[in-house]
């Protein structure tokens, strides 16, 4: 069992296991990883996904809730919380024990080079992201 992570597929709107992978530079290291996986010899492997993890209070959406702003956006002069890139991005999420239920069901089931997206598809409540 290997975890990766969904961010290998890049941007898109439907990704599942069976698209091309087009990973930002920030994790191009793991497709070459997630090969050594898949091709070792003499062990069932199984690679999980995972998007972004939420659960008991503790998650990258946490963060970005709780980041500093800046004084200003420079029109309302409301506080402003900084992104990479235009701030259009749209990441799916995962409660914690969701994930935590694949993986078992993963270990348990899984045919030998199998890889599973372990996505919810949404906002946890507990973000607000307007």
């Amino acid at each position: 069992m290997h975890t990766g992570g969904i961010w290998v597929f890049g941007d898109g709107a439907s990704i599942t296991e069976q698209s091309p992978t087009n990973p930002p530079a920030i994790t191009s290291w793991r497709a070459a990883v997630e090969k050594r996986v898949l091709d070792a010899e003499g062990v069932k492997t199984t690679i999980v996904m995972p998007s972004i993890v939420y659960g008991y209070g503790a998650s990258i959406p946490n963060t970005v809730v709780d980041a500093p702003r800046t004084s200003g956006d420079g029109g309302d002069g409301a506080p402003a919380l900084k992104l990479i890139g235009s701030g259009s991005q749209h990441w799916t999420t995962v409660y914690v024990d969701d994930l935590a239920a694949l993986y078992v069901l993963a270990f348990d089931r899984a045919t030998a080079g199998s890889i599973y997206l372990g996505v919810g598809g949404k906002t946890p409540s507990c973000v607000s992201w307007g």
